[in-house]
């Protein structure tokens, strides 16, 4: 006891907690433990024992403590403040400060040490309380029976009353309080300290606090501290082994480490990392080393158990060479890599293929499956019908990537079928036939009808001409008319027709 540390070569500073009360000076010993010199009139371990009668002091709320005549150390007597009574100034004196007595009696505080009071009734009333109408001289007219003191809520800091036989009342205090009302702390760190080894204790209200010294930590439920676990938080790196020690640690690093917390890698070969026998061999620019593997084994620390090219290592068709140590190495085709061409390149990893498009990994190579519209390896091509150039519901054909033809409806014309035919209403009328002659509709009439639109009639049609006659159209002033050749009789212009 009184040793910590990881070889246990570390001595606890036991006086740091102060143990030594009323006064008295600590002292470490070669043992680890502790010794108090303590003043007079203390002693034992702590100085928690008085051989004077007034240390601690006996009297109650705050009374002076006084030896008798003659000195002997075990003999006293209490001087109480006002408001107490008693032989340790326990009585309160206050009982009546409540006025329990009733219509007009007086209240009489006792005065023999004990809590209580009596009550002195005036005419007419009697009780202990005084609150019985005396009638017909039936009962005294004064009650000098005591009554209960609980009913002026005596006790403090959340103690409990009993009334005792009717005549006074005794304080049940809750832990860490005392007094004949509950009104004393106890100081808990005293006598002897309840936090065991390393905590320091703190009294509080009715309680008391456990503190842990430099370097400890741990739980007032726990007997005693333990030092601070700094390993916890892995402070050493690559590997290394952390070493608890007082408030501290240390590093055990592994080969080719070095530092505090090993995490300088070493550049000489006084401290390296070549395993398995290997030679190490200093660089001329003195930036580190490099390791000679022996035969059967490779790797930057010769670390790897080399494998011949015999047992075929190589996977998925990779090819096998023998390299001058006696290790291998894989030559892998294009797909795959590893040491031993084990792992599949996931070509679909870099997401090549255009947004909203399918990537199929394959071996060494990945395939697009496009969305509607674009098209390439990637997809990176929009299709040149992607867009609906062709209007008017004109059926569009790729050409090439980026070059359309548009087959367009009847009556739309146009590289996208942009232009309608004049014919498209067809305004020939009676059977009239229309053809598109530079953007005008043109009719060809059938007969007997005439006209830009075929809706006027021929007046040859009915035949006006008798005995053999011609009828021949001719167009004057705007006006059509028509004449008679070759009639037997010579007429003249015969019908005008607007």
């Amino acid at each position: 006891a009184g040793f910590t540390g990881f070889q246990c070569n570390e001595r606890i500073d036991k006086c740091y907690s102060q143990p030594c009360k009323n006064g008295g000076t600590c002292s470490m010993q070669q043992s680890g433990s502790f010794q108090c010199q303590c003043s007079f009139p203390f002693s034992g371990t702590t100085c928690e024992l008085s051989t004077d009668a007034c240390l601690p002091n006996p009297c109650l709320h705050y009374g002076t403590c006084i030896r008798d005549s003659n000195a002997t150390p075990s003999r006293y007597r209490c001087i109480c403040n006002a408001g107490f009574i008693g032989e340790r100034c326990q009585g309160d004196v206050y009982a009546c400060l409540s006025n329990p007595c009733q219509n007009g009696a007086t209240c009489v505080e006792w005065t023999n040490g004990t809590n209580g009071y009596s009550c002195t009734c005036t005419p007419n009333y009697s009780g202990n309380l005084c609150n019985v109408p005396y009638s017909n001289n039936t009962a005294p007219r004064t009650t000098p029976l005591p009554v209960l003191s609980c009913l002026s809520f005596p006790c403090t800091n959340g103690g409990t009353c009993f009334p005792i036989n009717n005549i006074a009342y005794s304080c049940t205090c809750p832990t860490g309080w005392s007094g004949l009302r509950c009104e004393a702390n106890i100081n808990e760190c005293l006598p002897n300290n309840p936090c065991n080894n390393n905590f320091e204790c703190t009294d509080t209200p009715g309680s008391f606090e456990c503190k842990c010294l430099n370097g400890w930590s741990g739980k007032t439920f726990r007997v005693g501290c333990v030092s601070d676990d700094v390993c916890s938080s892995n402070p050493c790196g690559n590997t290394s082994i952390c070493n608890d020690e007082w408030d501290s640690f240390t590093c055990t690093c592994k080969n080719g480490w070095i530092g505090t917390n090993c995490n300088t890698l070493s550049t000489n070969c006084s401290s390296h990392m070549c395993t398995n026998q290997a030679s190490c061999i200093e660089k001329a620019d003195k930036s580190g080393y490099t390791c000679q593997c022996p035969f059967g084994y490779a790797g930057n620390y010769c670390e790897l158990v080399a494998v011949s090219c015999n047992s075929s290592p190589c996977q998925n068709f990779g090819s096998c060479q023998v390299l001058q140590n006696g290790s291998y190495a894989c030559n892998c085709l294009i797909g795959w890599t590893g040491s031993m061409c084990e792992v599949n390149i996931q070509e679909c990893a870099s997401n090549p293929c255009y947004v909203g498009s399918s990537c199929i990994d394959q071996i060494g190579s990945y395939q697009c499956e496009c969305v509607p519209g674009r098209s390439g390896v990637n997809c990176e091509i929009v299709n040149a019908c992607s867009s609906y150039p062709c209007l008017n519901n004109g059926l569009c054909t790729e050409v090439s990537p980026s070059l359309f033809s548009c087959q367009c409806m009847q009556y739309y014309s146009g590289l996208r079928c942009e232009i309608a035919s004049p014919c498209m209403n067809n305004p020939c009328q009676n059977g009239g036939t229309c053809t598109d002659n530079n953007g005008r509709a043109q009719c060809k009439c059938l007969s007997p009808f005439e006209g830009d639109t075929c809706m006027s009639v021929s007046p040859c049609s009915q035949n006006f001409c008798l005995n053999g006659g011609i009828c021949d159209l001719e167009s004057q002033d705007g006006k059509t008319n028509y004449r008679l050749v070759m009639c037997n009789l010579l007429v003249q212009i015969c019908f005008n027709r607007a």
